[in-house]
Order: structure tokens, then sequence, then C-alpha cells
């Protein structure tokens, strides 16, 4: 936690500590803490409730560990659930160093750091059990200092003053949570495991803070959020948890998945680790990593993920228990799990600009070749090991450079290349991605609610990390009324969300949120000054990567291209209601948590369709009516070419018999 100080303070602090021991009967400030003892299953813990104006805000009760530390042999395992310390009251009262993470800025880390956070409601008693959300923290958060990011009275006066409970869970990431050898001696992904075995202690314990553990929401934001996502696929976490909110991440990105392994095997070679005779033994290697210091484990790990670049991901998932199939926390890669989630409530959304300070640190050219280099950079970060993958890049490339054609040709538009490669980025990292993973869960029969936080204010850069600063009020001492606006507009949906599963249980600002549903046309919810249902959740990208990774593609880039183009241009209202590519209301028709499918012969599917027919066929005929052109041309200019050739040669044939009459009789023959 972060503390400001003054001069003043240095100065004035000691003197007042001595005043206050001179004077025995000094009243207690009406703001000091009160400690308050919590009984659990496996002992007792202490934190402490937190006065503001002499109101309570809450109960804190921070570092309250949930297994036990993951330190030598139980290094690359599964977490240990904690063994009770009967005897003893554990002191809560401040945070526990934070895990080991690569490219962190942090200090205060350690791999003892197998902890929860747990802010509790004052209003929550034995007769109101109060509704729980377990927050998972993403990278950039984890880098900057979680602790420092969420401030006490920030998540007791936005949650806990709401009478929920909030609780932050430590775990382990990097090669500590997912180190894996791909054998049974390592066999990874213990940091989805340590989030397990908390959410475990959670559902046995969370009662004893008057906490309903029968209303717990999951809850994350980047890459804990691909990590909430996960969890909802996982048969392992049935009846852990019961609705969830994923923002600006999910378990369906492409380059999720995938087996690091060997790239393990090399950070061990390089530490002087050597599995024994076989790579199928690994024992060795893994007993020696075991033994390397925390610091210089992470210092090499931070040196391979930089040869990786910009797309390295800091949680790398390995899909198969090489120990027990029917023990896996993922039996399966989520594109397989997706076709058989169970049912939860599910809030699911993104910013408007996800990848933008990403893009900052890389260089472009500006130009349209910047297409070609970032649909080679996404498949080739994404392992895609297909042997349609020249396909999908020349149908990246087309879509893409046929989108930036068309938008450097729109009069009055501020286009530039980079902002077609940042589109390609997030298109293919994010959004599609998100609409997969909603409309799958919303295939499931459960209520989805699909959002896009699209405000943008000058007072804050436009970055990635834009709604959960609004959530969390981060940097909320520079907003203006419109911002404080917007922040309370969205805490409340979530608020009511976590509470009721709906989050416009009440309505907002007159608008009620409808789920996620194909007969109202893919529609979400764009939060911005005022709260809007639109349709087609960027239904273009939705369109090209739905195909192209799924191997159901019916349409060229082209083709869909210039049916958006089509699309764009037409300015009647009633069109921009209907529209939708046939084939994808095709594989999604039959599921709908609102209405019954609508026929999928309407008249508008059939003019679209002719419209995307004669944009196509009129380009090739004005490409075959340039190529007939260009044959003529060519041969025009070569008969008159031989027709000078040939006035040359009489030319020279008639001052040649001047020069020499005897030889006139030796032309006449040709």
């Amino acid at each position: 936690m972060t503390v400001k100080h003054t001069y003043l303070q240095y100065f004035l602090l000691p003197s007042f500590v001595m005043f206050c021991t001179m004077d025995k009967g000094i009243s207690q400030s009406i703001d000091d803490d009160i400690t308050t003892i919590v009984n659990l299953t496996v002992g007792s813990v202490e934190g402490l409730e937190k006065f503001t104006n002499g109101s309570s805000l809450g109960k804190v009760f921070l570092g309250i560990p949930y297994a036990e530390a993951p330190l030598f042999d139980l290094r690359f395992t599964s977490p240990v659930p904690k063994q009770p310390w009967n005897s003893t009251i554990l002191k809560c009262y401040s945070y526990k160093a934070n895990c080991w993470q690569s490219k962190s800025t942090q200090n205060w880390t350690s791999e003892d750091c197998l902890y929860l956070n747990i802010y509790a409601g004052e209003k929550c008693n034995t007769s109101f059990l109060c509704p729980v959300v377990v927050y998972i923290p993403g990278e950039q958060q984890l880098q900057a200092n979680l602790h420092d990011m969420l401030f006490t009275s920030v998540i007791l006066k936005k949650f806990s003053k709401e009478n929920l409970i909030f609780v932050t869970v430590q775990y382990r990431l990097g090669v500590f949570g997912f180190f894996s050898t791909g054998t049974p001696d390592a066999p990874g992904n213990y940091g989805l495991e340590d989030i397990i075995e908390a959410l475990r202690f959670i559902k046995r314990e969370i009662i004893a803070f008057n906490g309903d553990p029968y209303k717990v929401t999951l809850m994350g934001h980047g890459d804990g959020a691909v990590l909430t996502s996960l969890l909802t696929l996982s048969p392992k976490t049935e009846g852990l948890f019961y609705q969830a909110i994923v923002m600006s991440g999910t378990a369906l990105s492409p380059d999720v998945f995938y087996n690091y392994a060997s790239d393990y095997t090399l950070l061990a070679f390089r530490l002087g680790c050597r599995a024994h005779q076989s790579m199928h033994n690994m024992t060795n290697l893994v007993e020696c990593m075991r033994k390397v210091p925390a610091n210089q484990l992470n210092f090499e790990y931070d040196q391979i993920r930089k040869g990786k670049g910009e797309f390295s991901l800091e949680m790398n998932i390995h899909t198969i228990s090489v120990i027990n199939e029917t023990d896996a926390i993922l039996p399966a890669t989520s594109k397989v799990l997706k076709n058989t989630r169970r049912p939860i409530p599910y809030l699911i959304g993104t910013t408007k600009n996800e990848f933008q300070l990403d893009l900052k640190s890389l260089v472009w050219q500006n130009d349209s070749t910047d297409v070609n280099l970032a649909c080679k950079l996404i498949l080739t970060a994404s392992k895609k090991e297909k042997k349609d993958s020249k396909t999908s890049l020349k149908n990246c490339i087309q879509y893409y450079y046929l989108k930036g054609i068309f938008q450097a040709t729109t009069p009055g538009s501020d286009f530039n290349w980079t902002n077609i490669v940042q589109e390609i980025i997030n298109d293919y990292r994010i959004f599609s991605p998100v609409y997969f993973d909603a409309s799958s869960m919303r295939n499931s029969g459960a209520p989805v609610y699909l959002y896009s936080f699209d405000y943008q204010s000058p007072n804050f850069p436009e970055q990635r990390p834009l709604d959960i600063a609004y959530l969390f009020g981060l940097n909320i001492h520079s907003s203006d009324k419109a911002d404080l606006d917007v922040q309370q507009t969205f805490l409340k949906m979530l608020i009511n969300f976590i509470k009721f599963g709906n989050p416009t249980h009440e309505r907002v600002k007159n608008v009620t949120w409808t789920p996620l549903a194909l007969p109202n046309g893919y529609n979400y919810l764009s939060i911005n000054n005022d709260l809007q249902i639109e349709k087609y959740y960027h239904y273009g990208a939705v369109m090209l990567w739905q195909y192209e990774f799924n191997n159901q593609n019916k349409k060229s880039a082209l083709q869909m291209v210039t049916g958006n183009i089509f699309k764009q241009s037409n300015n009647t209202s009633s069109f921009e209601e209907t529209y939708l590519m046939q084939p994808l209301r095709e594989d999604d028709e039959k599921y709908s948590t609102v209405m019954t499918p609508i026929n999928v012969t309407e008249p508008w599917v059939i003019h679209d369709v002719a419209a995307s027919r004669i944009l196509f066929w009129a380009c090739v005929a004005v490409a075959i009516f340039m190529l007939i052109s260009g044959v003529f041309l060519i041969i025009c200019l070569n008969r008159k070419k031989c027709q000078r050739q040939k006035r040359r040669n009489y030319i020279s044939m008639d001052s040649q018999e001047k020069k020499y009459p005897q030889t006139a009789h030796m032309y006449q023959t040709f």
C-alpha cells in the first residue's frame, strides 16, 4: 500500500507520539481501526474494522494463507492445502509479498505468496449473507503491484459498502506457475490450480465472514480474464462459483493454448539442468530446477520471454494432464471444451482500443506493407499448425488491405495504416475470440451480457485498462463530472450482476441490458456518455476469423469486404437493423436465450448476397476489360514497331543498291 509523506509528518509525528504517551487518558480517535477476530476451520484470523468519520467502512483481512508455501520440493507441484494453525491467531493486518513475475517492476516478491485478501461489508452478518466476488488480477496490474493499485479504502467504499464481500487472490505466475516438461515430473498449470485451491478455501470458509458460498462470482481482467474464462470451461471448478465477469480477455484467444515445454527445457539447459539419459526421464532436470534461486530462475525466464516479442504470454497454458486425464484441469483445448461448458450467467466485454500501448512499442512503415507484416506476425505468434495456414494468411492480407483501401478513399477520413495494424491485432487476439466465448456460453443456454467500453475521456490516456480504471476509480482525482458519471454507471451495472445475475436488474439510465441473442442481431451494450444497445459486435472480424480458424469459410476475403463496404455505404436504417452475413446466421441460428430463430430466407438476405455478387463480378469485369485492353495495346505497339523496322530495312537496301549496283539482283531474290 502506498503512503505519501510530507515534511510536516516527519517533524510532527515524533512529537505527537510523545504527547500521546504522556497523556494515557486521551480518547481514541473516531477513525481508529478496531481489531476483529474470525474463527475458521483451520484456525483464527485477526483483521481490522476500518472507520471513516466515525462510521464503519467494513472489515479487512489481509494475507490469509490458503495453501502451504510452494518452496523447495513444493516448487512445480500442485498447491498443498494449508495445515491448521489452531494454537495461534494469525495477524492479518497487512499485505503479503507478491508472487514472482517476469517484466515486473516491483521488488517485494517471494515464492511464499499463496494468500488471499478479504474485504467484508459492515452489514454482512449471520442473518444476511453477502454475495461474494473473487477478483483475479491481470498481468499489468500485478507488474505495477496490485496492492498499490487497489487501495483498501477504494474497495471498501465501492464494494463492501454495497453489502458485498470482495476477495483478491494471489497465484503463481510465469515459470513458477506454468513450468512444464510435458511429463508427470512437471505437468504445469500450477497457477490455475492455485486459483482452484483458493476457490475451495473460499467455498469452505467464506461463511465465517458472513459471505454466501452459493453466490460467488469469479471476475478477472486481462490475463486474469483469460484464467477466469478457462476456469468456466474446467470440469474441476463446478460448484466453486456460479457466475463470471470476463474483462478484456478470453480462453478462446488463439495464442492461449500452446505447449511451451520445449522453451522450458531450453530454460533448464541455460541454468545448467539436464535430463537423465532419455528426454522422457525428466526427474533429474526438475530436481535441479527446484534448487535454482528464485531471482535467477525469474531472470533467465524473462530473457527467453524477451526473445518472443510482444505476443508472449505470462501464462502458458497446457491442455492435457499427463498424470491422469480424468483428473485434468483442462482435459481438452478451449475450442473443444466450449461445446460442453456448463451454463452460468456471464458478463464479458472489451474496451474500444485494447492493444494500443503494445503497438506503440513496435516499428511500422505506415504503408500497405504493414498489413502483410501484421498478418504474418499474429499467425506465427499463435503457432497455427494447419494445412491451410497459407489460406488464412492470404485472406487476412486481402481482407485488411481492401478494408484499408476503402477507408483511405473515403472522403474526410483520418486514415493511416497503423490503425489497420492495430485493428488486425485486436480483431484476432481479443474481439473475435471474445465474441466466440460469449456465443458459446449463450449456446449452453445461459444469459450472456456482452459490452464494449467505448467511452474516452481527455483526462485518461487512450490505453487498454480503461474499463478497470473506471471500475476501481484509479486516477479518479483527475476526473471530471462526465468521468464520474460513467464510473458510477459502470460500477452500478457490475454490482447488479454480482448480486442478481442481471446488470440492469434495476434499470440504469432507463436502459435494460438484454442478454446476447441471435434474433436481436448479436446485441451488445455500448458504454459511453449514454448507454446504447448496439448490434453486430465487430461483425467483420467475427466473419473473417470464424471461418478461417474453423475451416468453414465459404466466402473469399474479397466477398466479405465488398459486403461490408456495401453495408457501410447504405444509409437505410431498416437495412442496418437487419444486416448480417448469411453463413454466420446459419451457424448460430438455432441458439437463443430470448427469442426463437427467424427464417433465414428473408428478403434482406437475398438483397445482401445479390449486392455482394454484383460488386464482386463488377470488379472481375473491370479486371478482364483492363487485361484485354492491355493485350490490344501490346499488339498495336508491336505492329507499329514492325512497320518501322521494315521501313528502315527498305531504306537500307535502297542505299546499298545505289552504292553497289552489282548487288541489286541479290536483294531482288527476297
